[in-house]
């Protein structure tokens, strides 16, 4: 498998904290979270490195809750129902342009 999970986070906090520690490459965001939602979260974590791709998650399918993400920064947003089908497939289109820079590099 491509992917790794790195970390896991319990709240909006958590997350950043988390982010700031361990530096992933992509962030999965659920957006009702505690202490701080994840749309807080993702403007807190681009702020930090703004390379890092978060790929939001929710189970409202609101096209307001959306581009509150996308305006945060969120390279994508999914709903709970189709996530399992399409996170991989979004995680891989976010890390697509580093793939490619890191290729570049390696020529």
């Amino acid at each position: 498998n491509h992917l790794e999970v790195v970390g896991e986070a319990r709240d909006g906090m958590e997350a950043v904290e988390i982010v700031q520690r361990l530096n992933p490459d992509v962030v999965v965001m659920d957006i009702n979270m505690p202490n701080l939602d994840g749309i807080e979260a993702t403007k807190r974590i681009k702020a930090y490195r703004s390379d890092i791709a978060v790929i939001g998650l929710s189970v409202n399918p609101s096209i307001e809750t959306e581009q509150k993400m996308k305006a945060a920064g969120a390279a994508s947003y999914l709903t709970k129902e189709s996530a399992a089908e399409v996170l991989c497939q979004a995680i891989d289109k976010a890390m697509a342009p580093k793939q490619g820079i890191a290729t570049q590099q390696g020529r």
